[in-house]
């Protein structure tokens, strides 16, 4: 696939051919990778419990933590998934056949050797690649957003640096992991997500002043800065998300090109 077919419209769907990429990772064998990614469930649950009771109901308005938590829900997701593929879901996958295409899972090529069906995508392999779309680009943007605009106020010590450590460098340190690891594929358009992401995001930024009455962030200072705050979220959204996606993208087609390498 050439970087001109992933702007076809088509591209937006989550059309894909082989539901193992959500499961196997083409380096580790799936359990590796099953248990990598329950043991960053956990270690994110636990903090975003911990995060939880520092603050009142502004929690739930913070980019991190809308961050944080998508991180938090695809690791648990993409564990379940993982599982629930190698167990239940595989044996369907390695299915050849010697009988009717509607008993199997599998079919023969024109010159009657048996070919390997490959299980497609369902339902829950689909939510998992749009939580993984969300999560990895957000959390790109928040950790290079918290480190180039607010790295001064971080407090060097204690608890509450482990937070700053977790919510800003290993959500996006995790993400990356999970992405050079992992089989899952990346589609640009795809972008869309975490643009209605930022939607819903900005929407609660806009609540959360007409209600407070003051800036969550001092950027987004809607009474004194309308112009700056209007500006910033527009820019994020339509040039923030789509660039960090490219980067993204580019990191995958990295990924496929050293698989092939060292598989061929």
């Amino acid at each position: 696939m050439t970087l001109r077919d992933e702007f076809r419209c088509s591209m937006i769907r989550l059309d894909h051919d082989k539901a193992r990429d959500f499961a196997e990772s083409p380096w580790v064998p799936w359990y590796i990778l099953a248990i990598y990614r329950t043991v960053f469930a956990v270690y994110c649950t636990g903090w975003i419990i911990y995060s939880g009771t520092l603050l009142d109901f502004s929690w739930f308005v913070y980019l991190t933590n809308w961050g944080y938590s998508v991180v938090t829900i695809y690791f648990i997701f993409a564990s379940v998934v993982t599982l629930w593929y190698h167990y239940k879901e595989k044996n369907y996958a390695d299915i050849t056949t010697d009988v009717k295409m509607t008993n199997t899972q599998s079919h023969r090529s024109e010159d009657g050797k048996e070919t390997k069906f490959e299980f497609p995508p369902k339902w829950h392999h689909k939510t998992l690649w749009v939580i993984h779309s969300i999560g990895t680009n957000i959390a790109v943007i928040v950790t290079v957003l918290y480190w180039s605009l607010f790295s001064s106020y971080v407090d060097g010590t204690g608890v509450r640096f482990g937070l700053d450590i977790s919510n800003h460098i290993l959500n996006c340190v995790f993400m990356l992991i999970d992405l050079a690891l992992s089989s899952i594929p990346v589609r640009i358009l795809h972008m869309v997500c975490p643009m209605i992401f930022g939607v819903f995001y900005g929407i609660s930024t806009v609540i959360y002043w007409t209600i407070e009455r003051h800036a969550l962030y001092g950027l987004l200072d809607y009474g004194n800065k309308p112009g700056i705050a209007i500006g910033l979220s527009l820019g994020l959204l339509f040039v923030g998300i789509p660039l960090t996606q490219l980067f993204i993208y580019g990191l995958y087609s990295l990924r496929l090109v050293v698989v092939e390498k060292f598989k061929s």
